[in-house]
């Protein structure tokens, strides 16, 4: 379900069948009016995201991402400025890094899911201690990897909304859109 704010209340779009299920019977239609406000309010965000964003990414960044994987003084450049404040995944509504813990007594157990985040040193950490991204470079990348490339095989489309809250929040100032556009 999508939820949008308008001038007189909220307009919900339902995505799923399973968000069909869970509003029916419970909201009215919206009138041309709130529909008209939402297209606005689309038109407006669009007019923000390509003044923002008004290079055009490579058509085959996927391809370009992986290309460039082995490239490590071309990552480490680019993260250089890196202080991993972890700004840009904190305020990323892209991700969804998750970590999941038990914790109990010899009576109960109970498993836990919590936000986590790539950058961290001990995100990929295995069984044993073993870490396939022990370095932050090798981290950096699979944020583009994770972004560009696994969410565009997946999904069809990019892991980036190109909102900019990456770049605004970056205590490093490094811009997600200068790497995309070097590739």
């Amino acid at each position: 379900m999508s939820l949008i704010v308008l001038d007189d209340g909220w307009l919900v779009e339902v995505i799923s069948e399973r968000g069909r299920e869970l509003i029916d019977g419970n909201f009215v239609p919206a009138n041309g009016s709130q529909l008209s406000q939402r297209q606005a309010q689309r038109e407006r965000a669009l007019a923000v995201l390509k003044q923002q964003n008004p290079k055009e990414w490579n058509p085959n960044l996927a391809q370009a991402i992986a290309e460039r994987t082995r490239d490590r003084k071309f990552w480490a450049d680019a993260g250089a400025d890196c202080v991993e404040c972890f700004g840009c995944l904190v305020t990323c509504p892209t991700c969804f890094c998750f970590l999941l813990y038990d914790q109990g007594d010899a009576e109960r157990f109970e498993r836990t899911k919590v936000w986590d985040f790539c950058y961290i040193p001990m995100y990929a950490r295995v069984g044993g201690g073993a870490n396939p991204r022990p370095t932050f470079v090798q981290r950096f990348i699979n944020r583009f990897h994770c972004k560009f490339m696994h969410a565009k095989n997946q999904n069809g489309f990019y892991a980036c909304s190109g909102c900019g809250r990456c770049f605004t929040t970056c205590m490093g100032r490094i811009d997600i859109r200068k790497i995309l556009g070097q590739l």
